[in-house]
């Protein structure tokens, strides 16, 4: 339930967003986007732009402009690691890290076949997206549930420390999400 309450503000951040514009289409979670032959993954948000309609299939889409994931609890790794590389590979564009228990919104964009980090975006920050210019998402409505004054509503993750500045990946001599040294 954690989760589809943490999920619903960015959800609603972006469809509000593109949707009057004509932008695109954006979903919650259960929509499958093939990342390669016989592979899926149902991001918890999943944006298509208007000029890629013709790949929103019925049973999948081929791909996808932008994904949205929130990081698991169980399986951060996947998240922060797998899916980055399998996001990549399939060429979608923008890849949207949610981490609540860091306040953290990191947003990739593709460059290449790689992804790099186009923001590392804390609390007392909106995470921007490369792909929708204008579009911005607070990152302390994505940290914590609506309504509450402290971060320890997050049961469990409260215990993990919150950065309260943005890291800067070059200054710390890193050139991609994998944080390999430049």
């Amino acid at each position: 339930m954690l989760h589809q309450r943490i999920v619903a503000y960015p959800f609603l951040a972006i469809q509000s967003y593109v949707t009057p514009r004509g932008l695109g289409e954006a979903h919650f979670a259960g929509v499958r986007v093939r990342i390669r032959e016989e592979t899926y993954r149902e991001p918890d948000i999943v944006f298509m732009a208007t000029e890629h309609a013709g790949r929103i299939g019925d049973q999948f889409w081929e791909g996808a402009d932008l994904v949205m994931e929130v990081v698991s609890r169980d399986h951060p790794e996947r998240d922060l690691v797998l899916k980055s590389e399998e996001y990549a590979q399939a060429g979608i564009p923008e890849y949207w890290i949610v981490d609540p228990r860091l306040g953290l919104v990191t947003v990739l964009s593709l460059e290449g076949s790689n992804y790099a980090v186009h923001g590392k975006f804390a609390l007392g920050q909106s995470a921007t997206s490369r792909l929708l210019a204008g579009f911005e998402v607070e990152v302390a409505r994505v940290s914590r549930r609506r309504g509450c004054e402290s971060s320890t509503a997050v049961s469990g993750w409260d215990r993990i420390p919150k950065p309260e500045t943005r890291v800067d990946f070059e200054e710390a001599g890193t050139s991609a999400w994998n944080g390999s040294a430049a």
